[in-house]
């Protein structure tokens, strides 16, 4: 089907939605054999068929025409429609977007899979996000000026009295799959966070390691025409702690980024449920195994619960021993976390993994000395199966060391001072002849 045929039925479309469109597109990935019609075809490692080997001015659209120059004498890269997106590859020279006669273009957005932050235009105002970029100004065209690597999917041309379509909308007026994908397909609204309703048709995965799921939404519980849900999280955001809290059939509205994937429709990461089957908060826990400190589970307790996968959405108490540690993140392009293992005893069989976690009241650790093997702790955070590995989650915090409930044990001084006090594992100051495991410029020592 044509561009032009293509959007004269979005017109007739815009009718049926409700819609306005006010800008033309140049879609490089789906189109890019109509608008330059005399390339032999498109360039790989193996072909140059696609190479701008002259200045090439594309079909107009609307009356609007892109010209692609021949790539500048003194670089090796040949512009090109690329077999694969995106398609339009750029690497030095001109792209030149005309008005038609008698018009100006006010504005023009450039929707890449890369950007060069060199690319300069003749005239107006260009400003870039990541890999796309804006032109705004007034004129009849528009020429870039390519510094180097630019990989362009589309772009969306303003003429005089055009303005940009705001596609943003509420929970109430969530758009259909349908509506959601005829707005891509116009290049409108593509970076937009839009409220979008839809039957889960099919799910990826559901990831309780990293809190994100990815899976599918249709009008219908038809997988023809779904709409990908990339890496989305849970009501407001939360992070997913079960796989079973979503499901094939259930109906959503979802929060979330219209996006261009290399050509592709989706919801960007980082999404959120705004509803599921009508309710906007999470159900309630199934089985409450909230505790406190006093009552903190023991790790074979904490293997129950990961077992029977009931509750886990609640955060709860776990002491132990560590046992092993794997790493503890510190430094210079550290997380200030760390991943350990506890027990009942000092065996790592049947151990409990602590991953990510951070140390008392959640504060990031900072020396890597904080916690030992065989240190006694309390730890705050939810009980995971993660791939078969029983673990408490990433951003757990430890409650207790030792008894501790603040750093004390996390005191450190420049070199030993001999008339330092001393303290017991209490926090309490004692005699330095004082019997039992104490504290002294920071270290725990054993006075007999």
């Amino acid at each position: 089907m044509s561009k032009i045929l293509r959007l004269s039925l979005a017109c007739m479309l815009s009718v049926f939605f409700g819609t306005a469109f006010a800008q033309t597109s140049f879609n490089f990935n789906n189109d890019y054999a109509e608008l330059f019609p005399t390339l032999a075809g498109t360039s790989s490692n193996d072909s140059g068929d696609g190479d701008f080997t002259e200045a090439t001015t594309s079909t107009p659209v609307d009356g609007i025409t892109v010209t692609v120059s021949a790539k500048d004498p003194s670089n090796n890269n040949a512009n090109r429609i690329w077999s694969s997106t995106p398609r339009l590859r750029m690497y030095s020279g001109t792209l030149t977007v005309t008005a038609p006669d008698g018009k100006n273009i006010t504005g023009i957005e450039y929707n890449c899979g890369k950007w060069n932050a060199g690319n300069k235009a003749d005239s107006g105002e260009l400003t870039t996000d990541g890999n796309n970029a804006t032109w705004a100004g007034s004129a009849a065209s528009v020429t870039l000026t390519i510094a180097g690597n630019t990989q362009c999917n589309f772009i969306t041309v303003y003429l005089d009295g055009e303005e940009p379509v705001d596609i943003s909308n509420t929970p109430e007026t969530a758009y259909t799959v349908a509506e959601v994908l005829n707005y891509y397909n116009q290049s409108q609204g593509i970076g937009t966070k839009i409220y979008m309703k839809g039957i889960i048709t099919e799910i990826k995965n559901v990831d309780t390691g990293y809190g994100n799921a990815e899976y599918y939404i249709n009008d219908t519980e038809s997988t023809e025409g779904q709409l990908k849900i990339y890496r989305g999280y849970y009501f407001d955001g939360d992070k997913f702690t079960s796989e079973d809290a979503i499901k094939v059939g259930d109906e959503v509205v979802i929060y979330g980024e219209l996006a261009d994937y290399y050509g592709t429709p989706q919801i960007a990461q980082g999404s959120s449920i705004y509803s599921l089957n009508g309710e906007t908060t999470p159900p309630a826990p199934s089985v409450d195994i909230s505790n406190t400190p006093e009552t903190a589970y023991n790790v074979a307790k904490a293997y129950e619960l990961i077992y029977a996968g009931e509750g886990l959405e609640t955060e709860v108490y776990v002491k132990g021993v560590i046992v092993s540690i794997d790493e503890i993140s510190v430094g210079e392009g550290g997380f200030g976390n760390a991943t350990y293992n506890i027990n009942d005893t000092d065996s790592p069989e049947g151990q409990l993994k602590v991953f990510h976690g951070y140390y008392l009241g959640g504060e990031k650790f900072t020396t890597g000395e904080e916690i030992k093997v065989g240190d006694e702790v309390v730890v705050y955070g939810k009980l995971i199966n993660y791939n078969g590995t029983y673990e408490i989650n990433s951003g757990n915090e430890l409650y207790s060391v030792n008894g501790f409930t603040t750093g004390i044990n996390k005191v450190t001084v420049d070199g030993d001072d001999a008339d330092a006090p001393v303290y017991n594992l209490a926090g309490q100051r004692v005699s330095k002849d004082a019997k039992g495991i104490l504290i002294k410029n920071g270290k725990k020592f054993i006075n007999k």
